[in-house]
């Protein structure tokens, strides 16, 4: 192009520049959905534990319903 053998470090320059800026979005692209998924595992991970904990409340809930059933009974 004519603008190149006229302007060669110019456009040479603006060249590199694209392809830099290229890259750094490539690797901030990557960053976030690296990012992203961590957040999606910590999310999964905090869900299983709230569940756990549910299960083991209701589990203690229905043995003080049993204990609270034989005492009546008891009376």
């Amino acid at each position: 192009m004519l603008l190149d053998r006229i302007f060669p470090n110019r456009c040479s320059s603006a060249g590199d520049e694209l392809r830099r800026a290229a890259e750094l979005h490539a690797l901030s692209t990557i960053e976030l959905t690296t990012a992203a998924r961590k957040q999606q595992r910590r999310v999964k991970d905090m869900r299983v534990t709230v569940d756990a904990a549910e299960q083991r409340v209701e589990h203690r809930n229905r043995q003080i319903a049993t204990l609270n059933a034989l005492l009546e009974r008891d009376r």
